[in-house]
């Protein structure tokens, strides 16, 4: 479609494994401008109701940590598997690495925000910061003459958000000796809205990760789902709302 000048493309997303449907998705793309890009008034976050849930609680932690901000050393030590050396004691010090990242992949470098019992539905909010490298090696791959950071790699920052509050809560502890086994919600759908790019240079993003529902069925599963956006220079670019993982108790 061409709306005003603007090339826009509506298409669905199938990913199948084997026979089986893992993901369904409908989305628009379109090609701007750097004019229009430069003008670009990111995303406006719309007020929702305080909880989504009503008789929702938040995941209280299994063990206890004080801090409310962690550094970049920190989260290199819990990468390396001492979570004692970044969340204290009671966290183990086995020297396990803890899969926060594969190296190309990171993206959490600190976070400035912890609160368990904090965000805009008071079931526990996290916010991190992860820099970006104008020399990143995803630069020279996406796209030829137009440098932008990939989408997906933004996104690793989520994942890798939740993974550092669920360690911090205690769950690690659970599975000393495995990664924490998580899983999509079955039929889960969720929405997502891209508003801006990050071209080729020295920066940094800051990701929000509201908890917005929390429950736990019979067959032992805790699913969690959360908001996420994520900021470039103070304006939210990216907006994932039910944001979606189970987790195996």
């Amino acid at each position: 479609t061409d709306y005003d000048s603007k090339l826009l493309v509506y298409y669905d997303y199938d990913l199948f494994k084997g026979d089986q449907l893992l993901v369904h998705k409908k989305g628009i793309g379109g090609f701007f401008s750097e004019q229009d890009l430069a003008h670009a008034s990111g995303i406006k976050d719309k007020a929702k109701p305080l909880l989504r849930q009503e008789k929702s609680n938040a995941l209280t932690p299994l063990v206890a940590c004080d801090k409310t901000a962690f550094s970049s050393e920190e989260v290199l030590a819990l990468q390396n598997g001492r979570a004692d050396l970044c969340f204290g004691a009671g966290f183990p010090a086995n020297g396990i690495n803890q899969q926060l990242y594969p190296d190309k992949l990171k993206m959490l470098d600190r976070v400035l925000d912890i609160d368990w019992r904090g965000g805009k539905y008071q079931l526990g909010r996290i916010i991190t910061e992860a820099k970006v490298s104008k020399d990143h090696w995803a630069f020279a791959a996406h796209f030829k003459n137009d440098p932008v950071l990939p989408g997906t790699i933004m996104l690793e920052g989520n994942y890798q958000s939740i993974i550092f509050y669920l360690i911090y809560l205690g769950y690690r502890k659970v599975f000393p000796d495995e990664l924490l086994p998580t899983f999509s919600i079955p039929g889960a759908t969720s929405q997502s809205k891209f508003r801006g790019q990050v071209g080729q240079m020295d920066t940094h993003l800051r990701y929000q990760l509201d908890i917005c529902q929390l429950s736990r069925d019979t067959e032992g599963y805790l699913d969690l789902r959360w908001d996420l956006l994520i900021y470039h220079n103070d304006v939210a670019i990216i907006q994932l709302e039910n944001c979606d993982m189970r987790i195996a108790l």
